[in-house]
């Protein structure tokens, strides 16, 4: 997620539901190529950020308040391996 989504910068919701998808179809083809299937997490992640996508209306904006767990501080934020899925805090304006 931190390789598509930032804490502090607003998204417009397509993009932001763009991203998120992105970075949830990557994380579970990861998942795919280590288990030999794909993460059925990520897949419900993605069906619920552009199920509420969806119910916004086109150009409505979201911030990304925070991003659990936080980048690392040495990668600068890029490739972040996590035993468990990241969770992030979103302030719709």
């Amino acid at each position: 997620m931190h390789d598509y989504l930032r804490p502090g910068v607003t998204y417009t919701i397509e993009d932001f539901a763009w991203r998120a998808r992105t970075a949830l179809d990557e994380a579970g083809e990861r998942v795919r190529a280590k288990y030999g299937f794909y993460c059925t997490s990520a897949a419900g992640s993605a069906r619920c950020i552009e199920e509420l996508a969806a119910a916004r209306p086109p150009g409505a904006t979201v911030q990304v308040l925070a991003m659990d767990p936080p980048p690392p501080r040495d990668s600068g934020g890029s490739s972040v391996t996590s035993a468990r899925p990241p969770s992030l805090q979103l302030q719709e304006l």
